[in-house]
């Protein structure tokens, strides 16, 4: 039985940050046996938990053997079940393990996937005092099958690996991208860092990292390897050039997204300066003259100092999208929205964050803008503008 090492990388720091342990067995010859195979047999044979502590021993030597790297990866070791189901005293005997092999129990992030756990007593306590004993605490294929999400509060991971099936493709799946952001969200919000599982391809890797994904596994950096050959951990190069793309990516976003804000800005400013010299019967006219001419514009509406529409909204609809979406009419109270709470708190200026927009259904951001004039009246413009529907 040897174990073999696959690299989880991070790209912002171009390292190998932690190495997953996978079991191979060695037949006859040299050849190897894949796991599946020798876990079917040892399940049929009576000597499964044998297995697994000779998996845990195996991954354990190739781990040390790796000597003193810098920086030093983590060992993702996947944990038994029949472990994880000994609650606190499942923790110990891998500490016991951990310890023999002369490996510190902070070096190693216990793998578990807790949806094959259909008791949350014994999971909360094993992975208590894993953490008490100084293991880190991994979930994996989060995101699919029958994983909990409502097990993550409780159970404090320190890494979350997103499950394959959510990362490959990603690139050209907005549903798919969105679904891996929020997972993303949770990790950060939690304090854990999120693994992208079974990267396979560039365009992947570049979608990871423009949502702020913090490490990557799978075939793209490296296939698992025998740690004995002595060999790289991972591919540097593609490391170094996903690095190198990852940067001029961002900075070519940023340039776009300054140069939509610059032309969005101007736009608003011609419009305000109308607003506040007219009459507030002139308003709808001249949202749907700025609508007109303005091709980036999605919507347009007035609020009064209450928050009140005080004009329809005017907006680029198709038919099919007013199914589900209603853009709101004159006499409809905004004041709980923040682009009016923004202004009402004293702010001359609002720009939210993306989103579906619930008058079109449209991806969009609202800019609000002050609107004084003359008579001492103040309004609210509200503009709603496209962003792509891409990586924002």
């Amino acid at each position: 039985m040897v174990a073999f090492l696959q690299p989880i990388v991070s790209v912002r720091q171009r390292q190998v940050r932690l190495v997953e342990a996978l079991a191979r067995g060695v037949g006859a010859g040299g050849t190897l046996r894949s796991p599946g195979d020798l876990f079917r047999e040892a399940s049929r044979s009576g000597y499964q938990t044998e297995l697994e502590q000779h998996c845990r021993r195996a991954a354990l030597t190739a781990f040390s053997s790796l000597g003193q790297l810098s920086p030093q990866p983590v060992l993702s070791l996947n944990t038994d079940m029949a472990l994880v189901l000994e609650g606190a005293r499942g923790a110990e005997r891998l500490h016991d393990e951990a310890k023999q092999a002369d490996v510190s129990p902070h070096r190693i992030a216990l793998e578990i996937l807790e949806s094959a756990v259909a008791d949350s007593g014994p999971l909360e306590e094993f992975c208590a005092t894993a953490r008490r004993i100084g293991f880190l605490i991994a979930l994996d294929d989060v995101g699919t099958g029958h994983s909990n999400l409502e097990r993550i509060p409780r159970l404090q991971p320190d890494i979350l690996k997103i499950d394959r099936v959510l990362v490959h493709g990603m690139h050209s799946s907005y549903h798919r991208r969105e679904v891996f952001r929020s997972l993303l969200a949770l990790a950060h919000q939690i304090g854990a860092l999120a693994i992208a599982e079974g990267v396979e391809d560039e365009p992947d890797v570049r979608a990871g990292l423009a949502l702020g994904c913090d490490l990557f596994q799978g075939f793209y950096f490296g296939r698992p390897i025998d740690v004995r050959a002595r060999g790289p951990l991972c591919d540097e190069d593609r490391l170094r050039a996903a690095g190198d793309q990852f940067r001029a990516n961002a900075t070519r976003r940023l340039n776009e997204r300054r140069a939509r804000r610059k032309r969005s800005e101007q736009a608003l400013r011609v419009l305000v300066t109308q607003l506040k010299s007219a009459a507030e019967t002139e308003f709808q006219l001249l949202l749907r003259d700025a609508l007109a001419r303005t091709p980036f514009i999605e919507a347009l509406y007035v609020l009064d100092e209450r928050g009140v529409q005080v004009t329809d909204t005017v907006h680029r609809m198709g038919e099919s999208q007013k199914v589900l979406f209603h853009p709101s009419v004159r006499g409809v109270d905004q004041s709980l929205k923040p682009y009016f709470l923004a202004l009402h708190a004293g702010l001359e200026r609002y720009t939210s964050e993306p989103y579906i927009s619930g008058a079109t259904g449209s991806f969009c951001i609202t800019m609000s803008r002050l609107v004084a004039n003359e008579l001492g009246q103040s309004y609210v413009l509200c503009c709603d503008l496209v962003v792509p529907k891409d990586l924002e």
